[in-house]
């Protein structure tokens, strides 16, 4: 075979080679382009059909009444304000270590504690009145009359007292936890503050007043949980064929020249 000849076969087969490629380049572009409209339709799918599940539910007060009164009034506040978004929005910024959640979460579930605390101990010394006030006693052991007789003097209190340093007001910090996390916590919490002391409030039963606590402790770190589960992020698998992975396994194994210009690969 002349020089003449062979290089027009190979000019041939090189072309051949090219439309091959263009022509499976062209199939594989329409077989992702079809994967991707499915699940495009599947996802749209989706949220309609969880939009026709809110509208429901919204559409029935009844939905989901709990027996108990202090639950309902948990999930008139985790449906009918911000603290769940308020809560949410902060908390998932906090992405550069796991110690600013894990401190962002312990502070807010801490000062939740502290807040209603102080309302559940109103509560007892509001029954101890009503006691006081039925058998005609002053629970506390000294009656007005008797303050009113009190001789205010230095009787060395003072002194003992001076020395003490004034504590601080504010928000209790967890000593050892992130600071980062805590400042943001620091930061929002009194936006939610006086939603869950107003919504506990509302309750004068025990019962229900423990219902509330307990359940909103517990819905507090679920939320947290569900928040964390929506910060993994894990790369969704591409689409990919046969040639695509018998083109890359070559190109692993050896560098040669490039199948379709027949030039040497740029090292890189």
């Amino acid at each position: 075979m002349s020089n003449v000849a062979e290089k027009r076969l190979r000019k041939q087969i090189r072309r051949q080679l090219k439309e091959f490629f263009i022509k499976k380049s062209a199939q594989d572009q329409s077989v992702i382009a079809s994967v991707l409209e499915e699940h495009a339709l599947r996802m749209h799918l989706r949220d309609i059909i969880f939009t026709e599940a809110v509208l429901n539910e919204q559409e029935d007060p009844g939905t989901d009444v709990s027996d108990n009164t202090g639950i309902n009034t948990l999930k008139d506040l985790l449906k009918n304000t911000n603290v769940l978004a308020t809560l949410r929005e902060t908390y998932k910024t906090l992405t550069t270590n796991e110690d600013q959640r894990k401190s962002f979460r312990a502070h807010v579930i801490k000062w939740v504690q502290d807040t209603l605390a102080p309302v559940k101990l109103n509560d007892i010394d509001s029954d101890n009145s009503q006691i006081a006030e039925q058998v005609g006693i002053d629970v506390e052991g000294v009656n007005d009359e008797d303050r009113d007789k009190f001789i205010d003097v230095a009787d060395g209190s003072e002194k003992e007292n001076k020395s003490e340093p004034e504590e601080e007001e504010g928000l209790a910090k967890i000593s050892g936890e992130d600071t980062t996390g805590r400042n943001k916590a620091e930061r929002i919490y009194p936006n939610i503050e006086k939603s869950i002391v107003d919504y506990y409030a509302e309750l004068d039963n025990p019962e229900d007043q423990e219902m509330f606590y307990d359940y909103l402790i517990a819905n507090l770190k679920l939320y947290f949980d569900k928040w964390d589960g929506e910060m993994a992020f894990n790369a969704p698998e591409e689409p990919t064929n046969s040639v695509y992975k018998q083109a890359a396994m070559t190109a692993a194994n050896a560098q040669g020249p490039d199948p379709i210009s027949g030039d040497e690969p740029v090292e890189l």
